[in-house]
């Protein structure tokens, strides 16, 4: 076989029948052949037929191989989906320092669409990326997003979304506002941002309220265009119980709280008219009577409602 295999003629079907796929063969090819060029195509080729079988011996063999290029190392890596090995950590890795890599095919959207923890560093450096550059990767829809942001709500809460309400300021002050906000059916990869935060918000409401209201408080300070429009929707998901510290909440600032102008809402305080009917009846007598002398003396401008309605 030794000899066969370093005939021109025989080698191609070789490579196919014995080392294609086979770690024990492609061990021993590694160990007899020491300057074996998997550098190459042909090498390339053999590493990613056992990345998913046996990924300790291509990792192995990377060590000792001749440099190869970013997106050739990360073609081999792409196979793999064992999140405990070093070649899925090294794929990751790769996402995250190259944002052409980042950018090519499929890769964010296969990280997401299979539900790795490892989405949301990866989705970190993406959202860095300049507007036009976050367009060219491929992200899932909304049912995709959905499931994951309902799997892991409180990383994506807490490593993302103050890097998302950040950037939707940012982006928005440089005249790019329209981007972040419903448009008709329109659909932006920003406003995909922002359902995908929004289904995470809504998840920590609905699930574990004390975290909920804790990331009101921390965030209080923060200024976002969109960040109304994701806490006011969030709300509507609370339990009944808690319907004494909603509405001590937007009391609080009820000009500044109740009003939200990016979402799909026929006029900026729809939001708000839901929360009242679905809470005010199981508030206390006391934050009742407090809520109806509030609103029966709450004079708006006359700016405020226009732009509401």
């Amino acid at each position: 076989m030794t000899a066969y295999f370093k005939e021109t003629e025989w080698r191609p079907q070789i490579i196919r029948t014995v080392f294609w796929g086979h770690p024990t063969f492609i061990r021993l090819l590694a160990e007899q052949y020491p300057c074996y060029p998997w550098h190459e195509q042909e090498g390339r080729d053999l590493l990613k037929s056992i990345v998913q079988a046996d990924p300790e011996l291509a990792w192995t063999i990377l060590q000792n191989a001749s440099p190869m290029t970013v997106n050739e190392l990360f073609d081999i890596m792409k196979i793999s989906t064992m999140p405990s090995t070093q070649i899925f950590s090294l794929r990751i890795q790769l996402l995250i320092d190259h944002a052409g890599v980042l950018l090519c095919d499929f890769a964010l959207y296969d990280l997401l669409a299979h539900d790795y923890d490892q989405a949301v560093p990866v989705m970190k450096v993406w959202l860095t990326l300049d507007p036009d550059e976050r367009k060219r990767a491929q992200i899932p829809d909304e049912d995709i997003l959905k499931k994951y942001a309902g799997q892991h709500y409180l990383r994506v809460l807490d490593e993302l979304l103050p890097l998302v309400l950040e950037t939707a300021a940012q982006e928005s002050a440089n005249q790019r506002r329209i981007e972040w906000e419903q448009v008709g059916c329109h659909v932006s990869t920003e406003r995909l941002i922002v359902q995908f935060m929004q289904y995470a918000l809504n998840q920590e409401a609905e699930n574990v309220p004390e975290h909920f209201f804790h990331r009101l408080s921390f965030l209080a300070q923060v200024e976002s265009p969109i960040k109304q429009e994701l806490f006011l929707h969030a709300i509507e998901y609370l339990p009944l119980h808690k319907a004494d510290e909603v509405f001590e909440w937007l009391m609080e600032d009820f000009d500044g709280r109740a009003f939200e102008e990016t979402s799909f809402e026929n006029s900026q305080l729809a939001c708000y008219r839901r929360i009242i009917q679905r809470f005010s009846p199981h508030c206390s007598t006391t934050v009742f009577v407090r809520l109806e002398q509030f609103l029966i003396g709450w004079h708006p401008s006359g700016d405020a409602m226009l732009t509401a309605y």
